[in-house]
């Protein structure tokens, strides 16, 4: 995939104290959508770096959708203030926003009563220029085609 082959999806919110600020510019493939997560967007609290407002740390929730191919997924995304005890795996040639990058890949099960497995991908980076630790994770029941699409989109998110 190459940086024509994507979409940037702004992704800012605003909150009467903290005032508008950026999540990250989410990279989607061209033939996917992006809608309203269940729940607003929670932002704890922002900086400022280079004249932007950035989240610091907060929450964000969406809904992702390929209609052609009738695929759907979930994408949250974790922004925080990076740790002493940072400790990170970095995956080989896998990089986002030029920052080295971990991922992980898991099922785990949803549901009360009858349980169903869900797949779940997180990719995890440090952007230093906005001192911040981003976590943006896919989680759904579509073919693993579908995250590994996201997974190369990953590597064209702006997160500075």
């Amino acid at each position: 995939m190459k940086a024509t082959d994507v979409i940037h999806h702004e992704i800012s919110t605003g909150n009467p104290l903290f005032g508008a600020a950026t999540f990250l510019s989410l990279a989607l493939p061209k033939t996917w959508e992006i809608s309203i997560g269940a729940g607003r967007p929670e932002i704890t609290g922002s900086h400022q770096h280079n004249g932007q407002r950035w989240v610091a740390t907060g929450d964000a929730w969406y809904v992702l959708h390929d209609p052609g191919r009738r695929w759907a997924m979930e994408v949250r995304l974790t922004v925080k203030l990076p740790g002493r005890n940072r400790q990170e795996i970095a995956v080989p040639d896998l990089t986002v926003a030029g920052h080295p990058a971990s991922i992980n890949w898991q099922q785990r099960s949803r549901g009360f009563i009858k349980r169903w497995p869900v797949t779940y991908v997180t990719v995890q980076f440090h952007c230093p220029h906005t001192e911040r630790q981003l976590r943006v994770e896919f989680s759904g029941r579509v073919p693993d085609e579908a995250f590994q699409e996201m997974v190369e989109a990953a590597k064209y998110i702006r997160c500075h």
